[in-house]
């Protein structure tokens, strides 16, 4: 159902058909053409019906507009009709683009006609053919038609921009003559619809000439311009929207006639339904979905639903689906209105169907009897129900072909599917044996496959087709492999292919022994049966393996003449590598062993027979003319001599091995190691002369201790001894830095006194170092920061005190910071060297903090007991005062009762915290008073009992009185309101007299029609 809306006035596009039990003063059929005089002379009478058991009345004025309505619908009914026709007939895009406005125009000029026959009848002659021609097209009337076409012209208009070729772009919009052509209106017509089209629509020629001319680059080429152009014309949804919103566009000239006839008469159109009362409606109708009610009560409710707005669709929906309509008078009721019941009640039938169509075939098969019931209890008869019986037929073909669909096979019958099922299982079974051919496939693939298809082939059902169909493709694909057949190479014959793949087989084979290869020769000529080709045929395979033969009679480089050549080789070959590898290369650490070694070496392989020792004879010649070189460089010098050589490699390893601290059994145990090493190189301990003279200085040297020389060795150790003492005690001595305290300075004097103690010079060192930190400390004391320095102790002690108490309890602190604080103020004290007395900025700090706990709401409270109690107290006060909110404009009094017994509540707490939100209170308070008595803009009453004179007739003057009960509902609210503000009905006079004046009026004689007074100048 289409709405449109202009002022108060809201039309439905509908069909008009009589109510059962109606009667109409003419006697005929409402639809006969008639001009607007006749029907606001003939049909300004009511219409009585039943609707749900109760009367339900059809008013002169609904019955004039329902008149009025229905002959627009059907001229516009008519040309979208008309315009469905000529749409069928658009060639192309171009046709459409260039002939759809003046079909629109032509499809339309009867009801236009129409229009000026309606404004004629009630003498406006004023207003002339073009005029309402130019109305219409000027104005919101055609805007449906318009948007739709732009869609369309639009689209058509970016393919044509987006080509850059001018030429064929003025080909395609080439320009045609109208094909439809209004003969009343002609020119007039189409000269209105260019001034409602956009500038770039009517003008696209134009426009995309100039854009061409500037286009750069090729952004769409001609083929691909005419595929999108197709597509476009054949988008049929577009095109029917083009169709339909030629039907609104139409429809909406009665609302032109409407506004035409109201503007120049005295008539007034009040039959239709106000956006007040389909909201109204729409509330009541809510409700009564919501609520059960009593059947008597539900039917008038409903009645009194239909009289504010009869045409709402979703009404007639849920009141069928939820009451039924089995005797068809809720559908008969609604014709009238214009309703199309029987699309209404096929959707509710739809949606039953959707609900209940279940999940199986048995649910769909009882679903259709389920849905045959509810058609008769919704007032649908069996032929009528096309939509819902479909969606059950649908789901019933979908299970069949479900049942009937085997492995995405769809049988011809059930039977076949049945027997289709007992034999898929066998056809995979077989067809799970069968893998795709690869590069390697020979003719055993081929036999195999070719097998497996005739076992297939002989089931019965079509299962078998695509797995028949899938083997001849692997057939194919084989073939096609096996002769190496490309994209862009030619076909090789099968005995050339088996020739290459013969030859490859035995390329890819791994032969490194002559076993392997006699192995090779077997597999190949077992294979040949395999390639469908003959020895001779494989000659090259053969041949690549006689080469093969030749390269294994080549051992570590050397060509053999036979096979038993090469495997004595090969024999000699390993028992010599073997020698060679258990022989390192010489480095800087090889000795005169080493090349004792070498000499053996060589020997042993000039033993061998065959040539494959003379390489590693060479190696060993290699390495013993390096090993010269090697032990006569010693680091980075390359001494003449071998004995210079020995004698700094002697020192070098006398230095490795003794060791830091040594003792003299260090020195006894390093020189039995020296002599030793001393043979490897060649020389004698005496020829040794730096290394003799190394063991006398260390010897000199295990007498001193921290580096002080005792004339004996009893001395000695006993400072060390002393040493081992002073170290320990030093080790739990820290330097001096900012954090250490006085009790450091004590233990600097208490250590400085232990070591005195000591009787060896070892401790003089120590006692200088402690000497040192003393003398340090006093710096780093009175250091209170990176950049500050205080000048006495007791400055520093004071600063160093505030920084402790700082550290522990921060701003945002608790109590338990604040006691920490104090408890680590009073232990650290005695370490700066002053009392509390003196550190007054510290303890004042920690009042600080304390201060800030006890704070509440802005007060300070003297201790943490009134702190927790105003804590207490202050969550009390703030949810009284969340409801608390200042005086609006007309306060009542009971609002001031309320403040005062806040304030009272407020009154009766202890702490000083509710000072604040009694303030507040008193200040509603007052603004309350002067709020109470401001009864406008500019005045203020000067009392109270003033102000709520004025403020009752206020009230009274603003209800809306259509019957004597709303003038009762009036006084019964007025009654509730005066007590609030302050004044008896005795005193409220001039609101009493409004309503008395106002229920003498509603009692007078009542108004007449609204076109009563009208009627008369058409009386002829």
């Amino acid at each position: 159902m289409c709405k449109f809306y202009i002022g108060y006035i809201k039309i439905h596009v509908s069909y008009a058909v009589k109510p059962q039990g109606c009667q109409y003063s003419n006697g005929g059929n409402q639809m006969q053409a008639r001009d607007l005089k006749s029907i606001i002379e003939s049909e300004n009478h009511e219409l009585k019906t039943q609707f749900c058991n109760v009367p339900f009345t059809i008013t002169p004025d609904r019955n004039i507009y329902n008149i009025i309505r229905n002959k627009y619908k059907e001229l516009a009914i008519e040309a979208q009709t008309k315009f469905a026709e000529i749409n069928e007939q658009f060639e192309d895009l171009d046709d459409l683009i260039n002939n759809a406005p003046s079909a629109f125009v032509y499809c339309i000029e009867k009801a236009l006609l129409e229009l000026i026959q309606d404004i004629i009848s009630v003498d406006i002659y004023t207003i002339d053919k073009d005029a309402v021609v130019n109305m219409a097209f000027d104005g919101v009337y055609f805007d449906e038609f318009t948007e739709a076409f732009k869609v369309i012209d639009k689209k058509y208009e970016k393919i044509l921009t987006d080509l850059n070729d001018a030429e064929y772009a003025r080909e395609l919009r080439k320009e045609s003559r109208p094909r439809w052509q209004s003969a009343t209106f002609g020119g007039n017509a189409i000269n209105a619809w260019s001034n409602q089209l956009d500038a770039t629509a009517m003008n696209i020629t134009e426009g995309i000439a100039y854009s061409l001319v500037n286009a750069v680059g090729n952004m769409m080429s001609r083929s691909y311009a005419r595929s999108q152009i197709k597509e476009l014309f054949n988008t049929m949804s577009l095109r029917q929207d083009m169709v339909n919103s030629v039907y609104d566009s139409c429809f909406n000239l009665h609302l032109l006639l409407l506004d035409i006839v109201e503007k120049n008469t005295a008539i007034k159109f009040a039959g239709t339904v106000s956006a007040a009362d389909t909201q109204k409606a729409q509330a009541m109708f809510n409700n009564m979905m919501s609520i059960s009610l009593p059947p008597e009560k539900r039917d008038a409710f409903i009645v009194q639903i239909f009289e504010l707005d009869p045409y709402e669709d979703s009404f007639y929906s849920k009141l069928i689906d939820t009451m039924g309509d089995e005797d068809d008078s809720i559908g008969k009721f609604s014709e009238f209105f214009g309703v199309n019941i029987f699309d209404i009640k096929n959707d509710i039938l739809a949606r039953f169907v959707n609900d209940n169509i279940g999940e199986t075939e048995e649910d769909a098969v009882k679903c259709k009897g389920l849905m045959e019931e509810y058609a008769a209890k919704i007032g649908l008869s069996t032929v009528q129900i096309v939509q819902a019986r479909n969606i059950v037929e649908e789901r019933l073909k979908y299970f069949n072909d479900l049942y009937c669909t085997v492995d995405g096979v769809l049988m011809d019958s059930r039977a076949e599917a049945d027997l289709a099922r007992e034999e898929l299982p066998q056809i995979t079974a077989i067809f799970e044996t069968v893998t795709k051919p690869t590069d390697k496939s020979d003719l055993n693939y081929e036999n195999d496959l070719i097998e497996k298809r005739k076992q297939i082939d002989s089931f019965k059902t079509k299962v078998k087709d695509k797995y028949l169909e899938s083997i001849d493709a692997l057939l194919s694909d084989f073939d096609r492999l096996f002769r190496k057949e490309g994209k862009f190479d030619h076909s090789l014959t099968r005995e050339e292919a088996g020739a290459i793949r013969a030859f490859e087989y035995v390329k890819g084979m791994r032969i490194t022994s002559f076993e392997e290869r006699d192995n090779a020769v077997k597999m190949l000529t077992e294979r040949l049966s395999h390639l469908g080709i003959t020895e001779t045929q494989a000659e090259n395979a053969y041949a690549y393996l006689d080469e093969v033969e030749k390269n294994l009679c080549v051992i570590d480089g050397i060509q053999f003449a036979n096979r038993e050549e090469a495997l004595k080789a090969t024999a000699e070959l390993n028992e010599i590598t073997a020698i060679v590898n258990a022989v390192p290369k010489p480095d800087k650490n090889s000795v005169l062993p080493y090349e004792k070694m070498l000499d053996e070496t060589k020997a042993k392989l000039e033993s061998y027979e065959t040539d494959v020792k003379n390489k590693y004879i060479g190696i060993i010649e290699q390495y013993k003319a390096k090993f010269d070189t090697t032990f006569r460089t010693v680091g980075f010098t390359v001494y003449e001599t071998r004995k210079e050589a020995a004698a700094q490699r002697a020192l070098n390893f006398a230095k490795s091995v003794i060791p830091k601290g040594y003792t003299e059994q260090d020195l006894i145990d390093a020189r039995q190691k020296v002599d030793e090493f001393l043979l490897t190189v060649g020389i004698t301990f005496e020829e040794a002369e730096q290394v003799s003279e190394l063991f006398r200085q260390c010897y000199l040297n295990v007498n001193t201790v921290d580096g002080i020389a005792f004339n004996s060795k009893e001395e000695a150790e006993a400072a060390r001894a002393e040493l081992a003492e002073i170290t320990a005690i030093m080790s739990d001595v820290p330097k001096p830095n900012p954090d250490l305290l006085l009790d450091y300075e004590q233990k600097l004097f208490d250590v400085k006194a232990k070591l005195e103690s000591y009787k060896t010079p070892v401790k003089d060192k120590y006692i200088a170092i402690i000497d040192d930190y003393i003398a340090k400390f006093d710096t780093t004391f009175k250091t209170t920061g990176a950049f500050s320095k205080a000048e006495t102790r007791q400055q520093a002690a004071q600063i160093r005190a505030l920084k402790l108490v700082k550290s522990i309890a921060p701003t945002g602190c608790t109590y338990d910071d604040v006691d920490k604080a104090i408890k680590a103020l009073d232990d650290t004290l005695p370490k700066l060297g002053i009392d509390k007395t003196l550190a007054t900025d510290a303890t004042d700090y920690i009042q600080a903090q304390e201060d800030k706990l006890n704070t509440v709401d802005g007060v300070v409270l003297p201790d943490r007991e009134n702190a927790a109690l105003a804590k207490k107290e202050l969550e009390e006060i703030q949810n009284i005062m969340f409801k608390v909110a200042p005086p609006q404009n007309e306060p009542l009094l009971s609002y001031e009762r309320n403040l005062l017994e806040i304030e009272d509540k407020l009154s009766q707490l202890r702490t000083p915290v509710k000072d604040k939100y009694i303030g507040i209170i008193k200040k509603h308070l007052v603004d309350f008073d002067e709020k109470f008595r401001k009864v406008s803009l500019i005045k203020t009453a000067a009392t109270r009992e003033e102000a709520a004179k004025e403020r009752a007739l206020k009230f009274v003057k603003s209800k809306t009185y259509n019957t004597v009960t709303d003038v009762n509902n009036a006084r019964n609210e007025l009654a509730e309101l005066l007590p609030e503000l302050g004044i008896t009905s005795e005193q409220a006079t001039e609101a009493n007299e409004y309503l008395t004046n106002t229920e003498n009026k509603l009692n007078g004689t009542a108004p007449q029609s609204k076109l009563k007074g009208v009627f008369g100048m058409f009386k002829k």
